[in-house]
């Protein structure tokens, strides 16, 4: 299981969900905010660990280890705050639990630990060109 996932919300700001999963058990986790393409070309391109190193601003970037076997799937992830006087941004840890469809699509459902907010969500695998070229 590897490769980048993406889901999508469009409204006034587009709201793009993206997960990337590496063949070293490691997934990351961001979610971008907005409709200028150049933005989200830039923020695709620093969705990436470098080994075990998440790339960009950690604050905003979850990352953990997932787990699957035969079509279900889960993983934790955390964010990292590296100074928290220079941040707005909470710790927060992610759970997801669910279905891997089929080799394109995930179902996913997901809980905040801590706002508890639950949400539910479809994944399809994608390439960062062909995610650019939707917007």
């Amino acid at each position: 299981m590897k490769g980048l996932y993406y889901n999508i919300e469009v409204a006034e700001n587009t709201t793009i969900s993206l997960l990337r999963f590496y063949e070293n058990g490691y997934v990351i986790y961001k979610k971008i905010v907005g409709n200028k393409k150049d933005y989200i070309a830039r923020e695709l391109k620093m969705f990436s660990m470098n080994g075990h190193i998440v790339n960009g601003e950690r604050e905003y970037t979850y990352c953990g280890a997932f787990e699957y076997n035969d079509n279900k799937i889960s993983f934790k992830i955390e964010n990292e705050i590296i100074n928290s006087s220079n941040s707005w941004v909470q710790k927060d840890v992610l759970s997801f639990k669910g279905s891997i469809i089929n080799d394109h699509e995930l179902l996913l459902k997901s809980v905040s630990k801590r706002t508890k907010l639950e949400t539910e969500n479809s994944y399809l695998k994608i390439t960062e060109q062909e995610l650019l070229d939707k917007l």
